[in-house]
């Protein structure tokens, strides 16, 4: 079975969620569509049908939580992102159980997979962008031996393994065992970042946001890959980002000031309650890398 992250969405109606201020999605449906949050709930409540011996809690609109079990390294939350789900619900209201039920027959296979037994390849790499807060809130033992390298000022890169049956916090121990230093090791997640790059699909909402679609858990990762020339998005000024959690990116035109006045309104009155927050201000391209964008001009 594909991996469950591995699977085709719109960003549309991640964008489109009123809490955002941008038009909600259209369904082909009269009924009532649920809202984000009952939603997640509803994802929630299927998993925990289906995950009896695990603790599933909801801990964002878009985020859930799954700790507890019998498998190994179960200790540690597995994320679950319910942002695609939704997409696909919204676009297809009618298969909401089936739908809910694949999900979480997939996540099953994940969470009691026998992951601990697996031999990980350098293939399973993938970096991952976090809000350095994440790492400050761990115990300093085990911060220690996270592997992870600060990007810009409030932003580290996480090298996670993410193999068929387990995803976790790659630990500087492992990397030492295979002769890799964490230069060396980021340049090899980002290549097989890039492997699955071409997968993206870039949606655009009437307003002028683009956002970038991958599997709900690499969009922001994508910052480190060179895709973000102006010209690629047929846009007038510069490339403008906001990254505020690890699965979304909001791509914004400079020569729109009213949308970049409303992302920043967002990031300011929303990124506290985010789950997985990456950054909480807008950044520039300036044709070689990403810079804050209140300091570029």
């Amino acid at each position: 079975m594909e991996k469950w992250t591995q699977r085709l969405a719109i960003l549309m109606a991640v964008l489109c969620t009123a809490c955002w201020g941008f038009p909600a999605a259209q369904a082909e449906s009269k009924e009532k569509l649920l809202t984000a949050t009952e939603f997640t709930q509803r994802f929630a409540e299927i998993l925990r049908e289906k995950l009896p011996d695990h603790m599933v809690s909801v801990v964002g609109e878009f985020e859930i939580d799954i700790t507890g079990g019998t498998a190994e390294g179960s200790a540690e939350p597995y994320e679950i992102g319910s942002a695609n789900a939704y997409a696909l619900y919204c676009a297809t209201p009618t298969e909401l159980e089936s739908m809910l039920v694949s999900y979480a027959e997939a996540i099953d296979e994940m969470v009691n997979g026998s992951g601990g037994d697996e031999e990980l390849s350098l293939d399973d790499l993938m970096p991952v962008l976090r809000s350095s807060s994440y790492l400050e809130s761990m115990p300093a033992e085990k911060r220690e031996d996270v592997a992870f390298l600060e990007w810009l000022d409030g932003i580290d890169i996480l090298l996670v393994w993410n193999s068929s049956k387990t995803v976790r916090v790659v630990t500087q121990s492992e990397l030492k065992e295979r002769g890799l230093g964490l230069d060396d090791a980021l340049e090899i997640a980002k290549t097989n970042l890039a492997r699955i790059a071409p997968n993206v699909q870039w949606l655009r909402t009437e307003g002028g946001l683009m956002g970038p679609v991958l599997d709900g858990m690499y969009e922001s990762s994508l910052l480190l890959l060179p895709l973000w020339e102006r010209t690629g998005f047929g846009l007038g000024g510069d490339t403008i980002v906001a990254v505020p959690s690890r699965g979304t990116v909001m791509v914004i035109d400079s020569e729109n000031t009213d949308l970049i006045a409303s992302v920043n309104q967002y990031l300011i009155d929303g990124f506290d309650s985010l789950a997985y927050p990456v950054y909480d201000k807008l950044l520039r391209w300036n044709g070689m890398e990403f810079v804050p964008y209140a300091d570029s001009y």
